[in-house]
């Protein structure tokens, strides 16, 4: 499903009031606005920082000065995915969580696929099934094929 075929439940982010810092794809406001969230114009005014960029100093004041939390833009396509706010934690963009620029690539793991996309997702990783030039690690059952 891409995300022009997700349909945001109505009012799922009427309590979000948030801020973006750095780039972020524009169809992620989109669905914020969709499920009416609220973009301010001040960090100290939201309730959320959306940001790929973790090392950003405007994201370092939003958890340390207003102990806001700060997370990827996948927080919100995966919230509307599941028709319900997910919880925070796991969506982190800063580099200190234990995955953090690990890309794993898992295919052929139908058995775990679930269960290691959700632990490395929650701690900082990315997954994909496809092979390329973006994969860090390649997680595999056994080593042939």
């Amino acid at each position: 499903m891409s995300e022009e075929e997700i349909k945001v439940p109505d009012e799922l982010f009427k309590d979000v009031k948030f801020y973006v810092v750095g780039d972020i794809e524009p169809k992620v406001v989109q669905l914020l606005k969709a499920g009416k969230g609220k973009e301010v114009s001040y960090n100290a005014l939201a309730t959320h920082i959306i940001s790929e960029d973790g090392d950003n100093p405007e994201v370092s004041e939003s958890r340390e000065v207003f102990d806001l939390p700060v997370v990827k833009p996948s927080w919100v396509i995966l919230s509307v995915r599941c028709g319900d706010l997910l919880p925070v934690t796991g969506f982190s963009p800063e580099s200190g969580q234990i995955f953090f620029g690990v890309t794993a690539c898992l295919p052929r793991l139908p058995d775990d696929l679930n269960a290691l996309w959700a632990f490395l997702t929650f701690y900082g990783g990315e997954c994909q099934l496809n092979l390329n030039k973006k994969v860090t690690h390649l997680v595999v059952k056994e080593p042939k094929g």
